[in-house]
């Protein structure tokens, strides 16, 4: 424990903020909720702008990061299309809203997605000689676009779903 206080303490401020976002929607998604179609972006959209960010700077491996958090993505889709059962949706598409049941699953995926990026945060933050190790550059890659490949893989499903509910009709 002694060990851990200051790795925690060192670590920055929009770090916390973050983590209390993911808690907080975690939470949220502990109870049965309509989502409003528009929102269902938000959160693969943000994963994938952070997994981008951390391929930088762009060196000489790059090509194979890149190539391997490809890879990682489309993989991670699989899962993540598999995860959202489509009998336990309901769409409206009047309302432009979709109800999901509760779950615990997406507190402890965004929490599997933190405690990776803070870990890989730490080691290229501890030891800067990680910037350049092939092997520690390719796992950093592959994590990263495996969760964020699941959250676009459930966000994809979920909008497949959308579209394919029948339109609501409107009357004249």
């Amino acid at each position: 424990m002694n060990r851990l206080l200051p790795i925690l303490q060192g670590a920055p401020l929009w770090v916390w903020a973050l983590l209390a976002l993911l808690l907080f929607l975690g939470t949220r998604s502990l109870r049965t909720r309509q989502v409003p179609v528009a929102s269902l972006i938000a959160l693969p959209l943000a994963f994938f702008g952070l997994s981008v960010s951390n391929l930088l700077p762009l060196d000489h491996l790059a090509p194979l990061r890149i190539g391997v958090w490809v890879v990682a993505l489309f993989v991670g889709t699989i899962p993540g299309w598999l995860s959202i059962r489509s009998q336990h949706i309901a769409v409206d598409r009047a309302r432009r809203r979709i109800t999901m049941p509760g779950s615990i699953v997406p507190l402890l995926l965004m929490l599997a997605a933190f405690a990776g990026g803070f870990y890989f945060g730490y080691l290229f933050a501890r030891y800067p000689e990680l910037k350049t190790d092939p092997a520690t550059l390719i796992m950093a890659s592959t994590y990263r676009g495996l969760m964020s490949g699941y959250f676009l893989g459930q966000t994809l499903r979920l909008f497949r779903l959308y579209f394919a509910a029948p339109q609501p009709t409107v009357s004249t």
